[in-house]
Formats: C-alpha cells, structure tokens, sequence
C-alpha cells in the first residue's frame, strides 16, 4: 500500500499500524494527538487539520475502521478470519447457515469474523430469500444473486431439462410436469433465473418458451 500513497499518507499508516500493535483502539482523540507527536519528531510537516483528513481518506477507502483495533492490512492474519473469507470467495452467494455448516464453526466465531470483513469491506452481503448472501467485495452483485441460485437443486433440475432438451425452448407447464413439480414452483425459479439472466423468454401467440442464456451460464457456471 505504500507505494502507491503519497509520502504523508505512508508515513501516517506506518503510526496507525504502530498504534494498533500496542492494542489500541482506532480513535481520533487518541490516534490525532499519537501521530502528531511522531510527526513532531520527523521530517514530516502536517497539522491536526491535515492528520485528520488523511484518517478520514483512509476510513473512506476501509484501510482503518473506528472503534477497531486493526487496519486492513491485519484483518486476514486471523487464521479462521481467513478460513471463512476464503470459502466465501470460493462460494459467492452462501449464506450464514451454510457457512457455518460446511466449515464446522461455531455461530459466535463466524458473525464475529463477518462483521469484521465487511466492516474492512473485504466481502458484501445482500438478502435473498430471506438468507443474508455473502460475497466478495469485487464480485458483482448479479454474479453473487446467479451462484445462489444455480445452487439450488430446482434450479439445476430446470437447466439440465433445458440443457437434455437440445435448449429448443420450453414452458412452464411442460416443465412443471416434465419434473413433477408444482407449476407454482417452478414459475417462481424460471422467473428468477429469467430475471438474472440465466433464462430468456420467447413469446409465441399463447405461450411464452423459455431458454438457456448460453453465454451468461458460461460465465457463471464456474461458480458452483
């Protein structure tokens, strides 16, 4: 990070990582008057005024968060923060219970961990059917909504149909039978999937055929 800051900004992360070593806690009216003193004692020439306007750049970009005693650069040296930022990264759009499931962890220690990674803005979340979905921060949101549902069992049952079929066009009723579910069942997930992406929509005097997005699902299938 360093390299690509100007000198005052490094000079002021390099105070932040010291201070946060010895325990503090990130607080102005602690931290201000800390790098001020250090600054005093270098060749670095910045006022309050200034002090606080390179903090407030740094909490804008989540390097630092108030009230934490970490910056960003800390927040993966936990060994099971890292556990559960990297299996979210490998599995965009999990959710809570899934989480804590597939990697065997209590409730407690996974929200403590996910409220610090979104805090320091290394993952997003967002609610689909009433589940809080996680994601990388640099993942679209579409892309995370996709590897949720193609997840779903229903979902892949409705593809693989589509994909068995020659994708020659379907429609929900055929589906509904051709699969033995409830038509009310799969109008909600085709709906979805045309909603996103996955599915497009043909309509035809009195029905309307529904077909696989061959280069969406390309794009996306890697994620499941």
């Amino acid at each position: 990070m360093s390299k690509l800051i100007p000198k005052q900004k490094a000079y002021l992360m390099s105070s932040i990582e010291e201070f946060v070593k010895k325990g503090r806690t990130i607080d102005f009216e602690r931290l201000v008057p800390y790098i001020r003193n250090k600054c005093s004692k270098s060749s670095i020439n910045i006022n309050d005024q200034g002090i606080k306007s390179i903090l407030n750049s740094f909490i804008d970009k989540n390097y630092i968060v108030q009230g934490s005693k970490l910056t960003r650069d800390r927040v993966l040296n936990n060994k099971n923060r890292q556990i559960i930022y990297e299996s979210i990264k490998k599995n965009p759009g999990i959710y809570f219970y899934k989480l804590t499931k597939k990697l065997n962890m209590s409730n407690h220690v996974v929200a403590w961990h996910i409220n610090i990674l979104y805090k320091f803005n290394y993952i997003s979340k967002d609610i689909i059917d009433n589940h809080e979905i996680y994601f990388d921060s640099d993942m679209e949101r579409l892309n995370a909504e996709a590897a949720y549902f193609l997840r779903k069992e229903k979902c892949k049952q409705i593809i693989d149909h589509l994909k068995n079929d020659g994708n020659i066009g379907i429609t929900k009723s055929k589906l509904s039978n051709d699969l033995k579910k409830h038509y009310n069942i799969i109008s909600k997930y085709v709906d979805k999937l045309e909603d996103i992406g996955i599915l497009s929509a043909e309509a035809l005097s009195n029905k309307t055929l529904y077909y696989i997005n061959e280069k969406f699902l390309e794009n996306t299938i890697e994620l499941i």
